[in-house]
Order: structure tokens, then C-alpha cells, then sequence
């Protein structure tokens, strides 16, 4: 069902004989209402508001729109929908930003722009259509959670989402954060825009996953999102319901757009410099301690989702391994084994090997050299590579086949050289890997194709043991005696590891993740720990 409004199919014969709304609150001399007027207008006549906005806008009457959006904005919210149905204002608002575009600084487009004295107005008059268009999105989102919702309203404006979207997108430089020596308009006008559209985009999605239609990638709205995400610097600003958006977007399958047109146009067509504050971003919240576990699947997701795609984006960015992208996705996972679940912990490490495969195979992740080095890898590898095994999963056994290539390759050189970051490998590697070795060994196949799997598994497995030097049998002991078996082991894997609370943990907050020489799963805060 087509919105009534509609402007795309009677726009022609409207725009021909464009006149103002006939009204009751007029002025005599233009018969246009005066702001002290707006509020009645609102109250009594909401289905000419529409037709006023369009009015304004068409006829380039700046300083009349402002204070009709103005009394606007305190009126929406006292407004019930059947009120927002009748006068279709985020369809008529919508199509005004999908035709002229949300912002202009052509002098032509507002004549009064002097007599204002306002400076940089085409940013102040987007920020403005801009907090009309989220009031009324807001009532939108409502609206759609109604159990037998049929609003054409909905359906016009969540239908032109592409649209909406590859507009901002083409004017991305409004949405950018300015120089610093910018007027004060453009700097406020870009950041109340940035922040409208965190709020807007993600509620026009769900909006659309209410109506049963999925957000790709092609629409746009993750390419407007991410931007004004990395912009917007503030450190109060919650990240977990935009990358949660992001998440719902870049997942689903797109014939339209393939992750690399995605990130070179995201990313690579912006900056080098909004390519190393994306990393950056990414970089401080996965070596976020208190990042909420409950969000750290989304977190993963995402980042490998843009920096996975082999495009060479990022081969110029360059973290120091200390807040690396990779070992920061491994502390990530590591975290999330202490505190999770079991059955939690398969599910989200599954989906953590297979993005941190395809991260790993991308040729711009810099930091990638420290992979085999980083505390605990092999553990979660071990782990990743028994569930697959167990569950006769080829596509998550194919991930971890790739990452293993990539430690196998890293490792022999590490060994070959004689490295003290070679002996290290193989004195933490070898419990877990007698380990990892006689539980795959157990593993009973349920038919031929998995019992190819567990054989695949185990000669995977074997060869990297070879690699570093590792035997069945010989060396099961490690430099502090065996694992103590446990039922509630720190990483949620059986006959692996047991905890001890550190005693310094509660005099010395935060507590720092390490890991125990031994049994190399222990937490501990320093060398003394090891001995209490």
C-alpha cells in the first residue's frame, strides 16, 4: 500500500502550482501564520503542516521554515500517532532529504542567509530537518512494534532507506568532524546531525525488521553509521547498540556488494586517517577489560567484518602489538572463555575463529607477526578445533585449518631460528597439546564423513605438534606437574586448568589477566602469585 503523501507520483503536478496552504491562523497582509501561531497551526490543522514544510523548503523560505520546525519539535512529542498518520510528516520530511539532500552551502538555496547573520546555514538547516525527521522516526518505531501494524507511513520511510542513506552518503563531508578553526555552526551542526543519525539509522532497521526486510550492506546504512560512529568521540556514548546495528546489517548475505566493495568504500574512500581511527577505535575496545561480555560477540563480528576484507585499507595502519588488532581479538576471546557460559563459549567461539580467519587471511593486518606469540592462543585454537571436531563441523574445522597454517608457518620459523619466543611456544604449547590430542583421539564419529573429520583433525593436529618439536607421549609433563582436574575449571574446559583467586586481586583492582607457566591457563597478577 502506497503512502497517500507520496510526493514521488504526484510531485509534478504539485510543484506546478505550489501555493501556500490555506489556513485559518494567517496573517492578513501573506496569510502565512506567524510564529506565535505555529502552535495552533500544529493543534488544529496537523495535516497542513506537511504542505508548509514543503512549501518553505520549495520556495527557499528559510527564516519561516525555522520557526514552524521549531514549534515542531516542542509539539511531536505531545502528539499521538493517528496525529503524525494524518499530516505524514516523516514521509513528506524523508522526501526532502532523499531530493535536495539534507544540507546545501550553495547561496542560492537560501537568499536570506545574510538577513539570518547565521553562518555555515546549510549545516544548521539539515541539523534541524534532521531532529524533526528523529521525533518522528521515534513515532515510526512505535508504531511498528503495534501487533497488527499496516501504517503506509512506515513503509514509505522505511522503504527509502537506500535512498536516505547513499544521500548522507554523498555528502558525508557535513557529517565529518571539521577543522578546528571551522565556525561554531558547522562544528555543532555536524555533531547534532552525527549523534540524530546513530539514533535514526538503527531505528529505521529495526523498523524494517518488523516489516520482515533485511539491511545489507548495499542500502548504505552501515557505511553512514560507521562514519558518524568513529566521529562521534564523546566517551559517554554507549557503542553496544551501534555495533549490535552494524552486526545486523553486515551479516546477511549481499549478491550486491561483497565485504570488499564494503570496505573500500566505507573506509578506503574517506582517509588513511579515518582507516587508522577505525583500527584505533576497534583497538581500545577490545583491550577494554570492562567491555560488557554480553557485547563482545558483536565487537568481533564487526571488526572482522571490515577488517577482514582482503583490500589493503589498513596495510598502512600500524599498532604497536600491546593494543594490536589480533592479539586484542584473542584477549577479547580469552575473556570471554573466564566468564561465560559453556555452551555459550562454543557458540561465540565458533563464530570467533572463523573472523579471526578471515582477518588473519587479509594482507593489511600489521600485527599479525605476533600472532603465534600471543598468550593462550594455542588454547583457544585447541579448543575451537575439538568443538569442530566433536560437532562434525567442516566450515568451522576449514577456519581453524587456515589459522593453524598461519601458526604452523610463524612457528617453524620461530623454532628453526632457536628464539626464546620458540622455547616459550613449546613449553606452553606442550600440556595442551597432549591434552587436545587424546581428546580428539575419543572423540566417537557418527558416520564415515565424520570420522574423515576427527582423522583430518588429528593429522592437523599432529603435524603442528611435529612443527614444534612436540611428541605422543614423550614430555606430557610441563614445568609444574600436571593439570589439577577440576568440575569448574577458569576456562570452562574440563581436565584442563584450575583457579585460584589471586590475593592481590581484591587490594589491587584491576586484575590483570596472565597467564601461569605451568598449566598455562592460571590467572595471576605478577611472578609472586605463582608461588602462594
Amino acid at each position: 500500500m502506497r503512502c497517500p503523501w507520496d510526493l514521488q507520483g504526484r510531485r509534478a503536478s504539485f510543484d506546478s502550482e505550489l501555493v501556500p496552504p490555506i489556513t485559518k491562523f494567517g496573517s492578513l497582509e501573506t496569510g502565512i501564520p506567524t510564529s506565535n501561531d505555529w502552535p495552533k497551526v500544529i493543534h488544529h490543522e496537523p495535516e497542513c503542516v506537511p504542505s508548509w514544510i514543503y512549501y518553505f523548503h520549495k520556495k527557499h523560505m528559510a527564516a519561516e521554515l525555522y520557526p514552524l520546525i521549531r514549534a515542531m519539535q516542542g509539539a511531536l512529542k505531545r502528539l499521538q500517532w493517528d496525529e503524525y498518520g494524518k499530516c505524514h510528516l516523516p514521509c513528506v520530511l524523508v522526501d526532502i532529504i532523499c531530493d535536495k539532500g539534507l544540507f546545501s552551502d550553495d547561496a542560492s538555496d537560501f537568499p536570506l542567509r545574510e538577513e539570518l547573520g547565521v553562518p555555515n546555514k546549510g549545516i544548521l538547516y539539515g541539523a534541524e530537518l534532521a531532529v524533526l525527521f528523529a521525533f518522528s522516526v521515534v513515532q515510526i518505531e512505535a508504531a511498528a512494534k503495534l501487533p497488527a501494524f499496516q501504517i503506509e507511513c512506515c513503509m514509505h520511510v522505511a522503504g527509502r532507506i537506500t535512498e536516505f542513506c547513499v544521500t548522507l552518503w554523498t555528502q558525508r563531508q557535513y557529517i565529518l568532524t571539521p577543522r578546528s578553526n571551522s565556525p561554531p555552526g558547522r562544528i555543532e551542526g555536524a555533531k547534532t546531525v552525527r549523534s540524530l543519525l546513530m539514533t535514526v539509522i538503527p531505528m529505521l532497521v529495526e523498523v524494517r525488521a518488523t516489516m520482515d526486510i533485511c539491511t545489507v550492506r548495499s542500502t548504505y546504512a552501515a557505511h553512514v553509521l560507521l562514519l558518524c560512529w568513529i566521529h562521534d568521540n564523546r566517551p559517554s556514548r554507549a557503542d553496544y547498540g551501534i555495533l549490535s546495528c552494524l552486526e545486523a546489517i553486515l551479516s546477511p548475505p549481499d549478491p550486491k556488494m561483497k565485504y570488499e566493495t564494503f570496505t573500500l568504500q566505507a573506509v578506503g574512500s574517506v582517509s588513511e586517517q579515518y582507516a587508522f581511527d577505525v583500527a584505533t577505535r576497534f583497538s581500545s575496545l577490545l583491550w577494554d577489560e570492562h567491555y560488557p561480555i554480553g557485547h563482545i560477540g558483536s565487537l568481533t563480528f564487526v571488526c572482522g567484518a571490515i577488517m577482514g576484507a582482503n583490500t589493503h585499507v589498513f596495510s598502512k595502519v600500524i599498532l604497536p602489538p600491546s593494543i594490536g588488532i589480533v592479539s586484542g581479538l584473542v584477549s577479547c576471546c580469552q575473556r570471554y572463555m573466564c566468564t561465560a557460559s559453556p555452551t555459550l563459549v562454543r557458540s561465540f567461539v565458533s563464530q570467533f575463529i572463523v573472523d579471526l580467519a578471515e582477518i588473519l587471511k587479509a594482507n593489511n593486518i600489521g600485527d599479525k607477526k605476533e600472532f603465534p606469540a600471543i598468550m593462550n592462543f594455542v588454547a583457544i585454537l585447541s579448543y575451537s578445533l575439538l568443538v569442530s571436531v566433536q560437532g562434525n563441523n567442516r566450515k568451522l574445522y576449514d577456519s581453524n585449518m587456515t589459522l593453524m597454517g598461519i601458526q604452523m608457518q610463524m612457528a617453524g620459523i620461530m623454532v628453526l631460528q632457536n628464539t626464546e619466543a620458540g622455547i616459550k611456544l613449546y613449553r606452553n604449547s606442550a600440556r595442551i597439546w597432549h591434552d587436545t590430542l587424546e581428546d580428539l583421539r575419543t572423540v566417537k564419529p557418527k558416520g564415515v564423513t565424520h570420522a574423515t573429520l576427527q582423522r583430518d583433525g588429528i593429522l592437523l593436529w599432529t603435524r603442528y605438534g611435529s612443527m614444534i618439536g612436540l611428541k605422543e607421549g614423550v614430555d606430557v609433563q610441563t614445568l609444574s606437574g600436571s593439570s589439577i582436574p577440576s568440575d569448574k575449571p577458569w576456562f570452562r574446559i574440563q581436565k584442563r586448568c584450575f583457579y585460584k583467586r589471586c590475593v592481590c586481586a581484591a587490594c589491587c583492582p584491576p586484575h590483570h589477566m596472565r597467564v601461569c607457566k605451568g598449566c598455562w591457563r592460571v590467572l595471576y597478577c605478577s611472578e609472586k602469585c605463582q608461588a602462594l
